[in-house]
Parts: structure tokens; C-alpha cells; sequence
């Protein structure tokens, strides 16, 4: 884990080497925490712990139902409107899109794969 600016606390763990396949997202706030287990999970799991203590049972957790919809698609599908000239302009430049490229093909390079 480590400390962004703005005092953001940010901890990620990627691996390999684990019996089964488990993905988890999580967003701690001071009020709460938002969690999504799977690409193709149909909800995000909200529990508000606002007031909570631990000596209370745990406040009843909501489901947030999100798209089934492929983001891939979805961002095609926007890119094909604009386009046409009937949606906006993507929210990314080229520039930005080749600069993710880049920072990918150096990772897979320090990591011993071909780029």
C-alpha cells in the first residue's frame, strides 16, 4: 500500500499463485464501503457504517444493480456516435490512449514478456 497526495490511502494486490480465483474491489470511506467481487457481478454491495459501532450487529447491506454492459463495447459504441457526429468527443485524447500503450509495453518489458 502506499500514500497518495491528498492523504488518499490506496493498497493494491495482484498475484498469481492462489488455489482459486478470486477478485475483490473495495472502496473504504468514512461512512461506508462499496464492493464488487466479479467482471459480471449484476450489483455492487453498499453497507453504510456511519453511526456503527462494534458492540451493534452489522447494519444490513444494499444492492446496487449496475449494466451488464461491456465497457469495450460501450466505449466503441460512443466513439462510433461521435463519429457520426452525434455524441461528443471521447473523454481521452489519442495522446493519452498511446501513453497507456507505452506505460503497458514497459511493464511487460520489466517483467521479462514479450512486448
Amino acid at each position: 500500500g502506499f500514500l497518495q497526495s491528498g492523504g488518499v490511502w490506496m493498497e493494491s494486490e495482484v498475484g498469481i499463485r492462489s488455489p482459486k480465483h478470486s477478485r475483490n474491489i473495495e472502496v473504504r470511506c468514512r461512512d461506508g464501503v462499496a464492493s464488487i467481487s466479479d467482471s459480471y457481478d449484476e450489483s455492487i454491495v453498499m453497507l453504510r457504517t456511519e453511526g456503527a459501532t462494534t458492540l451493534a450487529p452489522a447494519p444490513p447491506h444494499e444492492l446496487r444493480p449496475v449494466t451488464q454492459e461491456m465497457p469495450l463495447y460501450k466505449e466503441l459504441e460512443a466513439f462510433v456516435a461521435h463519429v457520426r457526429g452525434t455524441a461528443p468527443p471521447p473523454k481521452s485524447s489519442a495522446a493519452e490512449g498511446l501513453l497507456v500503450v507505452e506505460r503497458i509495453t514497459e511493464l511487460r518489458q520489466l517483467a521479462g514478456l514479450d512486448a
